[in-house]
């Protein structure tokens, strides 16, 4: 789903809302994100999620004030729900904020669902921040931090309001009505975030709602800036090891294809039962994925058994012959619910598709910053050797696939594994990688000198490489200037942008990606990276 983002500035805040969903992101006061995203949820009874079709969209924002209105309609074979939103802003008295996010709706049918209703998100950011959550049941509240390690049940439950600050700058207080609220980690899905949701699990999934029902739910926020701060974030900074890079076998690849795929210099593979011939020539360690605790004759003790479900992984134990892995296919959850025990198990394979949750390219982009914390959990849990992935955005392919959403995607997962020191990576299959612009990142770094890099960043934002080429990549849909915070060219220089040589890549030519990098490098001084964009220096 592509978005068309509409920007708004209240005050000392600055947000977007998405008029192709409906959805308010990234609210943000100077450099800390508040809140990641409001949104209609309407989920079928198999938790399958039905996208809106957004009509009649009206936004208009004044200096101190937002209104924006619009109907949302979620209708599949199974749902059938139209809502009316409604988005109002305002500065009040001594630079507070207040925004107030409502959904009305009424059930023309009877059905089933899994939520229907409010959901919001919070970024994963907050990890150790603490939270006063007020209840609904008896107006008692407690203190509750967002969790650092992943959770595998609610952090938050019964909650009516939820308050916390960043840093000594900012204060948010959110206030829930309309049904019962709590929160889960949404980190065991490959999301950067917690999500904030109607409807308590404890109350029975699928659950019915009646023709006539009317749905009326409400968020309000309550932001207080104690400082006003408008500067940019500044790149976080990470140096270390390039991890392991690799790719998925699931068949036989022919010469020519086995060729490119050589010239990529990836020096580990994953791998089904049919790609193990191509896997075993492609250099370096083998990791065979299997429902079988039992080690095919062509792997070696330096090799490794992926092994899925992690729920049978009393059946690992009798494996020999080769290193043993518990294997995540494309949520954390199918680890974090069992939490089984590493003595005789070597690591864990964290598998990360996002669009298997998600299908907005915006939150698919996000997932790459979601890898630290699910390395960091495993590793608290016990894993000695982590690999990250197979990660690629699914495994039903769309126009993303060969566009600029699996080249960033590809470049979050690779700095992501540095900051989290994973020992590898695989990323994406090896017949996406030779149609799609996923491979673009690996050709730039295939004839590095050394796997010492270092790595900058802003979640969710921007990520510099430097690996032998220096690497630049834009997630925003806006014009960036970060770069120019990192040491990288003299002050002067940066301070007018990138003036030596480079190749760019948008969406304009990266499916012609290969074409564009033989072409002679462009001299023109580039005063900020492009929206959605890849640049590279020499």
């Amino acid at each position: 789903m592509k978005s068309d983002p509409r920007e708004f500035k209240l005050g000392n805040l600055h947000g977007i809302i998405d008029a192709q969903s409906g959805q308010l992101r990234y609210l943000m006061v100077g450099q800390h994100e508040l809140l990641r995203g409001i949104y209609g949820s309407v989920r079928r009874p198999d938790w399958g999620t039905v996208n809106p079709v957004v009509s009649n969209f009206k936004f208009a924002v004044k200096h101190e004030s937002l209104d924006c209105s619009f109907t949302a309609t979620h209708k599949d074979d199974e749902m059938d729900f139209t809502w009316e939103g409604k988005i109002t802003g305002r500065v009040v008295g001594g630079g507070q904020i207040e925004i107030e996010y409502e959904l009305v709706g009424t059930v023309p049918s009877d059905q089933k669902t899994n939520r229907l209703g409010l959901c919001l998100l919070h970024p994963a950011t907050l990890a150790g921040v603490t939270a006063e959550i007020e209840h609904t049941k008896d107006g008692s509240t407690e203190s509750i931090p967002f969790p650092e390690f992943i959770k595998p049940d609610q952090p938050f439950l019964d909650t009516k309001a939820i308050t916390y600050e960043l840093g000594r700058d900012v204060k948010i207080r959110i206030e829930l009505s309309g049904d019962n609220f709590e929160t889960e980690d949404q980190r065991n899905y490959g999301d950067a975030s917690y999500k904030t949701y109607c409807h308590w699990q404890s109350s029975g999934s699928p659950y019915p709602v009646k023709a006539g029902q009317v749905i009326s739910q409400r968020a309000k926020l309550i932001i207080n800036p104690f400082r006003l701060n408008n500067e940019e974030p500044t790149p976080n900074a990470t140096e270390g090891e390039l991890p392991s890079l690799g790719t998925l076998y699931r068949r036989k690849m022919s010469v020519n294809e086995m060729e490119v795929l050589m010239g990529l210099h990836l020096s580990h593979a994953q791998t089904t039962l049919e790609g193990m011939e191509s896997a075993k020539i492609s250099g370096g360690a083998v990791f065979f994925q299997s429902q079988m605790a039992s080690v095919p004759a062509a792997l070696s003790p330096n090799d490794g058994l992926l092994f899925s479900p992690v729920s049978q992984w009393k059946k690992l134990n009798m494996a020999r012959g080769a290193r043993k892995f518990y294997a995540t296919q494309g949520w954390f959850m199918e680890f974090n619910s069992v939490r089984p025990p590493f003595e005789e198990v070597d690591g864990m394979a964290l598998g990360l598709q996002p669009k298997t949750h998600q299908m907005d390219s915006e939150t698919m982009m996000e997932c790459g910053w979601v890898i630290p914390y699910q390395v960091n959990t495993a590793r608290h849990l016990g894993a000695k050797t982590i690999i990250v992935g197979p990660v690629r955005l699914s495994d039903t392919p769309d126009e993303r696939t060969t566009g600029m959403e699996s080249a960033l995607l590809t470049i979050a997962a690779i700095a992501n594994s540095v900051k989290a020191k994973a020992e590898y990576a695989t990323l994406f299959d090896a017949e996406t990688l030779l149609k799609s612009p996923a491979a673009l990142p690996l050709t730039l770094l295939s004839d590095r000198m050394s796997n010492h890099v270092r790595v900058w960043d802003v979640d969710r934002q921007f990520v510099m490489i430097e690996c032998g080429k220096i690497i630049l990549a834009n997630f925003s849909w806006e014009p960036s200037e970060l770069f120019k915070k990192v040491d990288f060219d003299s002050k002067d220089n940066l301070q007018v942008g990138i003036k030596g040589e480079y190749h760019l890549f948008d969406e304009s030519n990266i499916r012609d990606w290969r074409k564009e990098l033989s072409e002679p490098a462009k001299h023109s001084i580039l005063s900020a990276l492009p929206p959605r964009s890849i640049v590279v220096l020499a």
